[in-house]
């Protein structure tokens, strides 16, 4: 933006058409772009290898969830063997992250294949032709995501539901994806999404149900408990002398951490509820982890 700005008032000045400016203008942006791309691809290869890495280490002993990524959080937790197809719907999650970045590039490249000529060489020829072929491409991907085709939204619950599999959990409800027109200028389309994310299963003799629904997570760990409540402060979930003392010295072990911000925990005849404002992708996990090992120390 800097750059962009200095090549607009220190050159063209007075010119009609300062063709030279524009040049390096749409030259610098497509650079950034070039960056951004390569970078974004960088960083989704490199989460696959960490994804890998993570599944060939396998479940092991966790002492602090907030520091371990989702992918070592996934394999650490897991109380089913990591199968084939659990590793093909992992992997999958990451092609489904490129395909994303590859609509990018080629979107971009008819953008600046049919604007730039409009302003260095005062024709629309390009543009008539590759504004077409952006809706064209918009409306096919469209249909494809909520039709059924080929990376579809029930095809990327599908392979989530796979991906769980390890975990002792399955998918048992996800929201309903759709479009719906803007009841207000600009008078266009929006996405609509609707209903609950619902993972259930059972872990270590226990019944275990996650649900995130707009955002917001709650995770229950069944089995009678004793009845208390707490909720993070400063990073640190902790329970007052009047609390069950398992419990209590339970969650002293529990390192502190900003990503327990947001976090209610509860105890009663329902088991263990560990709320969350805002799920942030693999939070649940983290919660997850600090439910069953509250649900642990209350049987001791």
């Amino acid at each position: 933006m800097a750059a962009c700005a200095v090549i607009g008032i220190t050159m063209g000045s007075g010119e009609a058409k300062p063709r030279g400016a524009l040049g390096l203008i749409f030259g610098i942006v497509a650079l950034y772009l070039v960056i951004l791309f390569t970078l974004q691809r960088r960083d989704v290869n490199r989460a696959a290898g960490v994804d890998a890495e993570a599944m060939a280490r396998g479940p092991h002993e966790i002492e602090n969830p907030a520091t371990l990524s989702d992918s070592d959080l996934w394999a650490a937790m897991a109380v089913k063997p990591i199968g084939p197809e659990a590793a093909k719907a992992r992997s999958q999650t990451f092609d489904l992250a490129r395909g994303s970045i590859n609509l990018g590039i080629v979107i971009c490249i008819l953008i600046f294949a049919g604007v730039v000529p409009i302003y260095l060489l005062d024709t629309f020829v390009p543009f008539f032709i590759c504004a077409p072929l952006i809706g064209i491409i918009a409306l096919v991907k469209s249909v494809r995501l909520l039709g059924g085709g080929g990376g579809s939204v029930d095809e990327a619950y599908e392979t989530a539901g796979m991906a769980i599999e390890p975990l002792g959990l399955e998918m048992t409800e996800h929201p309903d994806v759709g479009v719906e027109p803007r009841p207000v200028p600009p008078y266009t389309f929006k996405t609509r999404i609707s209903g609950p994310l619902v993972m259930e299963g059972e872990r270590h003799g226990r019944k275990i149900r996650v649900v995130n629904d707009g955002g917001a997570s709650e995770v229950t760990v069944g089995g009678r408990a004793p009845s208390f409540e707490t909720k993070a402060r400063d990073g640190r979930i902790r329970i007052g002398d009047g609390g069950p003392a398992a419990i209590r010295d339970a969650l002293e072990g529990v390192p502190s951490s900003t990503r327990w911000n947001g976090v209610t925990v509860t105890g009663g005849t329902a088991g263990i509820v560990v709320k969350r404002k805002r799920d942030h992708g693999g939070d649940f996990l983290r919660d997850l982890w600090l439910a069953e090992l509250i649900a642990g120390a209350s049987k001791k």
